[in-house]
């Protein structure tokens, strides 16, 4: 198992396998950035919203790619709080979004699901 397979199965949206996969893997290599970023993916996919929560936490302060994945997560949460009616969480969640990578304002403002969010 390696993380090549994890992302291979996490692109083609089979987070089930992908968590298979990351959890197989050493207990250090289960925490890298590359792993935590496909557990994040996982956690968004399989809507494991208070443990990604806590993976996105740790990435928003990290390198390009880690804050980029964590603005994203942070995106469909904002998405998902919205779809239930928690207007409060949404706001937040597109916040945290912000905090982790800005550019991910633009996304948020040109997504429809999020209208009237702003």
């Amino acid at each position: 198992m390696s993380f090549d397979e994890a992302e291979h199965h996490a692109d083609r949206r089979r987070f089930r396998q992908a968590w298979a996969v990351i959890d197989e893997l050493p207990p250090d290599a289960r925490m890298t950035p590359r792993a935590l970023r496909v557990s994040l993916r996982c956690c968004a996919g399989l809507a494991r919203w208070d443990l990604g929560q806590e993976i996105a936490a740790l990435l928003a302060t990290g390198e390009m790619p880690d804050r980029e994945c964590a603005a994203g997560f942070y995106h469909l949460l904002a998405v998902a709080h919205l779809q239930d009616g928690d207007k409060r969480e949404a706001i937040l969640a597109a916040s945290r979004a912000v905090d982790a990578w800005k550019p991910a304002r633009v996304e948020l403002f040109e997504d429809n699901r999020l209208a009237g969010l702003f």
